[in-house]
């Protein structure tokens, strides 16, 4: 987010296996590809979280801000290992 904030995806303390779906949009007219930069920690605060990654969804197609949507997944498994995906909703494209 804009300003340093995070958004959250994933309540601490949920109870795990925990799974969460977020829909994200393009914004800029003709933005060709998405950064999603994830981090784990309970602030508001990038800089007070650690970084665990960073995805981008690329060969996003030409249109208006707003106009291109991407599903963003992010699983806990119960052993703690994290799975996260994004795709375009229009194309499937991952």
């Amino acid at each position: 987010m804009a300003g340093g904030g995070v958004h959250r995806i994933l309540e601490a303390g949920l109870p795990l296996p925990a799974e969460s779906r977020q829909m994200l949009s393009t914004s800029r007219d003709g933005q060709s590809r998405l950064r999603i930069v994830l981090y784990l920690g309970d602030s508001q605060w990038a800089a007070e979280c650690v970084r665990v990654g960073d995805l981008v969804v690329g060969e996003l197609r030409d249109a208006a801000a707003g106009e291109v949507d991407v599903e963003l997944s992010v699983r806990i498994e119960s052993a703690g290992r994290l799975t996260v995906c994004a795709s375009e909703t229009d194309s499937g494209r991952e």
